[in-house]
């Protein structure tokens, strides 16, 4: 129960008539509570009495204004507290505060009745006619999937029937999921709320629970009751849950090379030893899986500094050759001992390993026995990080039964009680030791204690945080390219003012710069489309289309074939167009694809043969005929003689910065890709990272040529009859040259184009 103890006038009526005053609660506490006022005006007059319109301000901290008028009037304040943190149906409401004014000129003064207690009641005044309409998600990466990874966030966003709602309205939103059609259950969770631009979108995000590992699981919002529930759209029976190759191997790493998060912190060596420990301990098939699971526990543990010698209670570790056994005294205490190494070793762990015995009735507490103690913890601070490794693992092999997650190894070393335990159970209650020590980790003061999911809180960010740390991989996010083998699934994220609503937006510059900006809740109907937008040296923005994008396998140029079809094809495909080169394609169950026809340049019968390169391409259909007329911004790019009307995302992008720039009347282009990302007779086109045009005039094509060298395009393959200057002679990187079968179209292509990823925060 809450109640206002005091209400205090804190300044002098303004001109404007608003007042300053301090409402004091017996429960209130800013840092962890949001209170929701409800203020009722009655102006009292001679001639007659009225009352305003109710009405709802929100605050996180104690002070609060309001105009009050120029007139003697009496106000009535009925406050609800809302704990965000809390049970979301308990509110709270006070009496009736009656606050006076003498008059508009002379000092005010403020008295306060004497309040009763409130009954709790679960009436939420503040979101009368509120209801779920839909719930879009699940959304990671910023794009909608069809299968959660475990390993990575996971994101809803639930959409109210109201245009300008506020943030409380938003946050009363309740969330409940089923497993496998089952029973429904409230997010025992840890949720992460935020509140989108639009505001009329409670969006919720957390970090899936592992025992949702296999499983489908269906999500729900809703305001009040079940009867109101809302089901995310388009799940049938719920959006499987899987340990993707990303959770179990966060890299393309082997034994040899790892590839783990937090590995550019350590040796080789060191990566290479907590895969063998995982893989002696769990085995082969979860060996990356556990192994970036205990990377992040010994990040939390060392403070980063994966050192031996890491001492309990300090962010930087000492030189070891500094270190006796006075360094371990706990405030200069002699009879304490500091926990130490790349899991903070205590007493208990060294006991249980065998490495220090049990006290008796004889030396329990005695200073002798701490001193040993100390010793023994000396010796593994001085013992070297793969040494120690050697203690890591024969301290995990110890519950290694009962650890069966990555997250169960940081419950194993910093809090065993809780392994195996469902749920988000309570670890450790107010006045325990566990309790005093790591207070700072109870985010809500009114569960009892430090909880399951408020431990786990640090293990899920030094996870989140090492998946920027591995090798080769900057912590400071660079450049991402958009068709690496990952496509532009990237977990990095680029600082810029971001610029997107509902659909993944390229932004095209002047000056041949492409952004990708991501919003946080992309609509469902918006999940496989992508917008393009140009931008001008005057900032004037152009919406340029709006296109479908897929996603296919990457293909690469095998080799010439000159046998005789393969059988045992599961597809093919005739084409019989004029002008168009291509005759026959046959489609192997392995993704390879033989293609054939007539040579681009030339007389007889070609024959090529394309193959799976690994990762993926996303790709979009260039519109026919792509031309955009407004204001000063004019392009008519057209096909002809050719079925190659396919390009990579990003490409398309780069292009589109290249029409515009030009001002061409028009470009003829002789194609790009197949649907399939292959691009025959060409060898250089997959994946649509390439295109052909017609030869303009000779000014126009070296115009041509600049721009596209401007916005990324570096390989280009033109007429040996036919003299252009290369744009970029100094770049190592950039191939210019002159090429027979290119005699009558000029060749533009990159295999990536670079990209800043923007995604919203």
């Amino acid at each position: 129960m809450a109640r206002i103890t005091k209400i205090q006038y804190t300044s002098k009526p303004a001109s404007n008539g608003k007042y300053q005053f301090k409402i004091f609660s017996d429960i209130f506490d800013p840092k962890k509570e949001t209170l929701i006022f409800k203020i009722s005006y009655k102006f009292y007059y001679p001639v007659f009495n009225t009352e305003t319109k109710e009405h709802y301000i929100e605050i996180n901290k104690s002070d609060f204004e309001f105009d009050s008028g120029k007139t003697s009037s009496e106000r009535m304040v009925r406050l609800f507290s809302y704990n965000f943190q809390s049970d979301a149906t308990t509110y709270v409401a006070t009496g009736n505060i009656k606050i006076y004014k003498s008059s508009a000129s002379s000092v005010s003064y403020w008295s306060y009745s004497a309040l009763s207690k409130a009954a709790i009641t679960s009436e939420r005044p503040w979101v009368d006619g509120f209801k779920v309409l839909e719930v879009w998600g699940p959304y990671q990466n910023n794009q909608i999937v069809t299968k959660i990874d475990l390993s990575k966030k996971v994101r809803y966003a639930a959409i109210t029937n109201k245009s300008n709602p506020s943030q409380a309205q938003l946050l009363a939103v309740k969330w409940s999921y089923s497993i496998n059609g089952g029973e429904k259950a409230a997010f025992s969770t840890k949720i992460e709320w935020s509140r989108d631009e639009d505001k009329n979108r409670a969006i919720m995000e957390f970090n899936p629970p592992e025992n949702w590992d296999g499983k489908e699981i269906k999500v729900y919002a809703f305001y009040r009751g079940e009867s109101e529930e809302v089901a995310q759209k388009g799940t049938g029976s719920g959006i499987p849950v899987v340990k993707t190759t990303n959770s179990t191997n966060t890299g393309k790493g082997t034994e040899n090379s790892p590839q783990l998060i937090w590995g550019n912190r350590v040796s080789l060596a060191f990566e290479q030893k907590v895969v063998a420990i995982c893989k002696e301990i769990w085995g082969e098939g979860r060996k990356f899986e556990m192994a970036n699971g205990l990377m992040a526990v010994m990040n939390v543990e060392t403070w980063g500094s994966f050192k031996a010698q890491h001492l309990e209670g300090e962010t930087k570790s000492q030189d070891v050759n500094t270190l006796t056994i006075e360094s371990f005294y706990k405030k200069g205490n002699p009879k304490s001992s500091k926990a130490v190494g790349l899991i903070q070793f205590t007493q208990n762990a060294l006991e249980a390993l065998g490495d220090f015995p049990k006290a008796t009735e004889q030396n329990k507490g005695t200073q002798e026995r701490y001193d040993a103690l100390n010793k023994k913890k000396l010796e593994y601070a001085k013992m070297g990080e793969i040494k120690q490794l050697n203690k890591v693992r024969d301290y995990l092999a110890l519950s290694a039964k009962r650890s069966k997650s990555p997250s169960d190894i940081y419950l194993q070393v910093f809090a065993p009680i809780g392994l195996g335990k469902e749920g988000n159970p309570v670890l450790y209650k107010p006045g325990s030791d566990g309790y005093t020590s790591n207070q700072s980790m109870d985010t809500n003061t009114k569960d009892g204690g430090i909880t399951k999911n408020e431990l786990l809180a640090r293990y899920w960010k030094s996870y989140e945080e090492g998946l920027k740390n591995k090798k080769g991989k900057s912590t400071t996010p660079t450049q991402a390219q958009e068709n690496t083998p990952d496509d532009d699934k990237t977990d990095e994220q680029e600082t810029g003012a971001f610029n997107a609503k509902d659909v993944a937006t390229f932004r095209t510059y002047h000056d041949g710069r492409i952004e990708l900006h991501y919003p946080k809740i992309i609509k469902p109907e918006y999940a496989k489309k992508v917008k393009y937008i140009y931008i001008t040296a005057e900032n004037k923005e152009y919406d340029i289309c709006t296109l479908d994008w897929f996603e296919i396998d990457k293909i690469k140029y095998s080799s010439k074939w000159t046998q005789a079809i393969p059988k045992g094809y599961i597809d093919h495909e005739s084409f019989n167009i004029d002008g168009v080169n291509q005759k026959e394609k046959y489609i192997y169950a392995d993704g390879s694809v033989i293609a054939s026809g007539l040579p681009g340049e030339g007389t007889g019968t070609l024959t090529l043969k394309y193959v799976k390169a690994g990762g993926k391409a996303r790709m979009i259909k260039i519109p026919e005929p792509f031309v955009f007329n407004k204001d000063s911004i004019k392009f008519n790019f057209k096909f002809e003689d050719t079925i190659r009307k396919y390009m990579s995302r990003s490409h398309f992008a780069a292009l589109i910065g290249v029409l515009i720039s030009g001002k061409f009347s028009e470009i003829v282009s002789t194609g790009s890709a197949m649907s399939d990302g292959t691009c025959f007779p060409s060898k250089g086109h997959v994946n649509g990272e390439s295109v052909d045009t017609d030869y303009l005039s000779h000014v126009n094509t070296q115009k041509y040529i600049d721009l596209m060298a401007k916005f990324g395009f570096n390989r280009f393959l033109y007429s040996p009859s036919l003299n252009f200057t290369n744009p970029k002679p100094n770049d190592s990187n950039f191939e210019f040259k002159k090429d027979a079968a290119h005699r009558h179209h000029l060749h533009a292509g990159s295999p990536l184009i670079t990209v800043k990823i923007i995604n919203e925060k």
